[in-house]
């Protein structure tokens, strides 16, 4: 049976507005050690509220933990972002940050549920190739 052409049109325009959405789109973080984790601009959907302030601080405690060498505890954290503030800007770079470090500590099982969790979840992740 052919779809209508009207519902073609339709599916492509929902399709292309929820691929383009800034709200969606996963930005790219950059970590500093003066400032923490920075969003570019014009990716600051997701920053907004609570929440976001919660993973955000969540976030750069984390990495600041990673960076001491503490790799157990930083895990705890990134998964919290992960679990708990999913649907920040955050959390998919939290999950992508679990998966390197239960790497390194040779928990391969782990790592595998943290990438793909991260895959599923967020497909248009730039690091998704790594």
């Amino acid at each position: 049976m052919a779809i209508p052409t009207l519902s073609r049109f339709g599916l492509l325009a929902l399709f292309l507005s929820l691929a383009l959405s800034p709200a969606l789109r996963a930005a790219e973080l950059d970590w500093s050690a003066h400032t923490g984790w920075i969003v570019p601009e014009g990716q600051s959907s997701g920053l907004a509220g609570t929440d976001a302030r919660e993973a955000l601080i969540i976030m750069n405690r984390a990495r600041l933990t990673e960076e001491n060498g503490n790799s157990r505890q930083a895990i705890k954290q990134y998964e919290r972002v992960g679990k708990d503030h999913a649907n920040s800007i955050f959390a998919p770079e939290a999950l992508y940050r679990a998966g390197r470090l239960y790497l390194s500590r040779k928990q391969y099982y782990k790592a595998f549920d943290s990438y793909q969790n991260l895959l599923a979840r967020y497909p248009n992740y730039p690091r998704f190739n790594e």
